[in-house]
């Protein structure tokens, strides 16, 4: 990953589903030793802010990654909150995010939602 790579994730977050998106960047140190640089943001409460309903995004996105076994396509209506989102807190990696699938991640819990678990 020599260039900088962004992607929205769902995680079950106990009873309630979370929406995220992170960016991030491989890079080297001085050792010449690998390092990944990362920042993210939880996607809920821009989209709340904005008069949307994150929660109802964050379980169209989830459904869809659900069909698809873990990954899936962001639903055109989610897309265009989290596009306004991410327009609104000037942060552009978030609308870059939207030109790929969505995954859910797991919680450090090991309870791993992906079928097949990819995290178990």
């Amino acid at each position: 990953m020599r260039t900088p790579k962004s992607q929205i994730s769902v995680m079950q977050d106990g009873k309630r589903a979370r929406l995220y998106c992170c960016h991030s960047f491989l890079t080297r140190d001085a050792s010449d030793e690998s390092h990944v640089l990362s920042v993210g943001v939880d996607l809920v409460p821009a989209l709340d802010a904005q008069g949307f309903d994150g929660d109802d995004i964050v379980a169209a996105v989830a459904e869809s990654c659900r069909r698809g076994g873990g990954d899936g396509v962001i639903p055109p209506q989610a897309a265009a909150a989290i596009r306004a989102a991410s327009q609104v807190l000037n942060i552009s990696w978030i609308a870059d995010a939207l030109g790929s699938q969505a995954s859910v991640i797991c919680p450090r819990s090991g309870a791993c939602p992906r079928q097949p678990q990819a995290c178990a």
